[in-house]
């Protein structure tokens, strides 16, 4: 029975942790509750536009360093929701992220990344 049980555990934590998702997206709207996103899948240069449910305790991070060893990002700053909300309501286009989202397709984490989807001043 005892191996019945871990073997039940370690199935459910390895499906929870194969449908996690992290993707790359402008994010145009940013509410309380809510995301919108043009999600981009490889070689996709028009993406599609998705709205994403926020979940309970989401972090947004502005910034960090990818490494190349690990595949990830890291560092990085965290900042409050309406910091988030504001960079991405000054950008025109919206503002490029990595979002990454649990196995009931909400969001946890929201890095923006500097300097891309910023509007910069032309004189």
């Amino acid at each position: 029975m005892r191996k019945f049980v871990c073997a039940l555990v370690v199935t459910a934590v390895a499906f929870s942790v194969a449908s996690a998702e992290t993707f790359l997206g402008r994010v145009t709207s940013l509410n309380d509750k809510t995301v919108t996103v043009t999600k981009f899948k490889k070689g996709d240069k028009k993406g599609e536009e998705v709205k994403l449910d926020l979940a309970a305790g989401v972090k947004f991070i502005e910034g960090g360093m990818f490494d190349k060893d690990d595949k990830k990002f890291t560092g990085g700053e965290a900042i409050k929701a309406d910091k988030a909300q504001d960079l991405v309501k000054d950008a025109k286009k919206g503002r490029f992220a990595f979002l990454t989202t649990n196995d009931n397709n909400k969001v946890t984490e929201i890095r923006l990344l500097k300097g891309f989807g910023k509007d910069k001043d032309k004189k």
